[in-house]
């Protein structure tokens, strides 16, 4: 389970730490938040997610989780959750048993 710097980490870079490889478990850059919103968000969040994967079972059909984030991993085949913070941002991903 890759929470904060730990999804970050699954990923090939991040704008966070350029330079520094991540271990590439999944594709993409984790990029700084972008657009006219506040960064960090800090603040309650609607989760839209994939109905049925197996990460997410049991939560009910609208749940809110707390972020606290001034990135984000890009959204991609392995998204199984986003947010609207002022577009689309990725806010679970996983593949088989790696969340």
């Amino acid at each position: 389970l890759g929470i904060c710097i730990g999804m970050q980490l699954l990923y090939e870079a991040s704008e966070e730490a350029p330079g520094s490889a991540g271990l590439g478990v999944f594709e993409g850059r984790v990029a700084g938040l972008r657009g006219d919103v506040k960064s960090p968000q800090m603040q309650w969040n609607r989760l839209e997610s994939e109905p049925g994967h197996p990460f997410l079972a049991g939560l009910p059909e609208e749940v809110w989780v707390y972020f606290v984030h001034g990135y984000a991993a890009p959204i991609g085949a392995e998204t199984v959750a986003t947010c609207d913070y002022g577009e689309r941002v990725c806010a679970a991903v996983a593949r088989g048993n790696l969340w």
